[in-house]
């Protein structure tokens, strides 16, 4: 479902794009999976243990606008604007 042509329309990161290579810091502002269509998607995140961060997933937002997510789950912050489902959503943090 992931490809490089649509990677970075799905993730949007504060500081630069996906495949960049120059190592910075990031906040992943928002995932939005509408655009490929589909119900029952789950999403769950993982945090890499190590680098400068506190271990946690800080996400500005979930977006599955016209389509049902699966399972959500997010180990750390899902900030306001928060999941924006049509209509059912199971969510795990």
């Amino acid at each position: 479902m992931l490809t490089p042509a649509n990677v970075n329309t799905i993730f949007t990161f504060s500081s630069t794009l996906i495949g960049n290579t120059t190592p910075v810091l990031q906040q992943l502002q928002k995932i939005d999976v509408g655009s490929l269509q589909s119900n029952g998607l789950g999403i769950t995140l993982t945090v890499a243990p190590g680098g400068k961060g506190d271990g946690l997933a800080h996400v500005g937002g979930i977006y599955s606008i016209g389509y049902d997510l699966g399972a959500v789950v997010v180990p750390g912050d899902l900030h306001p604007p928060t999941v924006m489902a049509a209509r059912r959503l199971s969510l795990s943090m």
